[in-house]
Parts: structure tokens; sequence; C-alpha cells
């Protein structure tokens, strides 16, 4: 899940460790309402359990009701994302937090 505005990234996890996911987000209304269109497209992939990386492009092309521009990028994004929270397990203590697994102690909470 993506909140755009708000999180300018992936929700709520790393992929699975070697998974690929591309994602193709045409704005339709751009037919009606503007000279070009627009077609969002990107690629993640997670290299590990904990790290992963994405890369976003929004390019633009002519829209054959309007005068148009001709064709080009918009915008591009590129992104990693790192689970952190097991690099800080011996030092994070903090009240109401569940620790991972790789954090617990043996024979206890």
């Amino acid at each position: 899940m993506s909140l755009r505005g708000i999180f300018d990234f992936q929700l709520p996890k790393i992929l699975w460790p070697k998974s690929l996911r591309f994602t193709l987000n045409p704005l339709f209304g751009d037919l009606a309402h503007k000279d070009s269109v627009r077609i969002r497209t990107g690629v993640r992939y997670a290299f590990t359990r904990h790290f992963e990386a994405s890369a976003e492009v929004l390019p633009y092309l002519d829209n054959f009701g309007g005068e148009g521009g001709g064709a080009g990028i918009a915008e591009y994004r590129l992104g990693t994302k790192f689970a952190w929270h097991t690099l800080l397990c011996p030092y994070v203590d903090t009240a109401g937090w569940a620790p991972p697994s790789c954090c617990r102690r043996r024979g206890g909470a």
C-alpha cells in the first residue's frame, strides 16, 4: 500500500527476499483534462529480509485529443529501505514495545 502525500514509501513491510514487483498506474483523468497522458511505472526488489530498493518514473506522452508537447519524464524517484530495528535491539528498550524475535532473551520474556 502506498500513501502519496503523507508517506512517500511503500507500507507496511519489506517484500519477501528475492521478490520483484512491478507497478503500472496510468492516470486516466489526463485524457480529458490535460494535453499529455502520464503513466506512473515502478519496480521494487528485495535483496534480503532487511534490505530492498525501488525505482519509480512518471513519463508523459502526447494526448491524442490535446495540443500536447511531445514525450518526456515528469519525475522520478529512487529509494532504498533497510529494516534497522535489528541493529538497535541491544540498545532499544521502550515501554510497550515488543522487540522482534531476534532481540528476545533466551529462556524468558
